[in-house]
């Protein structure tokens, strides 16, 4: 058995059959949302549910071995992942709110340059 890495379902909005676990734990067909938004070029996803998925990877540097991130499925079955604290953060203040109601909402997320730190930019995410 490889134990060079190994995903585990931490936590998500809902219980997950053993067919979506194996499905979330698969970030291979997700698209990482950290490499596809830019600051001109937001993402917009119609989420259904997620998972934070726990990860240790033997081949990341010791430092970096153990690291969690975010999976978001939309309602067409695409996934999505991100380990962004702020987009994390904004992501689970918005879905947490709406999935109260049984109104039908989007998310966009995007990039915002740092006030803190000059040049930077980090993600977030909005209503739409």
């Amino acid at each position: 058995m490889n134990t060079n890495y190994k995903a585990t379902i931490n936590e998500g909005s809902k219980e997950f059959t053993i067919r979506e676990k194996i499905k979330l734990k698969d970030l291979t067909t997700a698209i990482a949302i950290d490499k596809v938004v830019e600051p001109e070029k937001p993402l917009v996803i119609a989420p259904d549910y997620y998972a934070f998925v726990d990860i240790h990877n033997e081949k990341l540097p010791e430092s970096e071995q153990n690291y969690q991130t975010m999976v978001i499925a939309d309602n067409g079955g695409n996934k999505y992942y991100t380990g962004s604290k702020s987009a994390i953060s904004s992501f689970l203040d918005i879905f947490n709110e709406m999935k109260e109601t049984d109104e039908p909402f989007e998310i966009e997320f995007y990039k915002r340059e740092s006030k803190n730190y000059s040049g930077m930019c980090f993600i977030t995410c909005t209503l739409v």
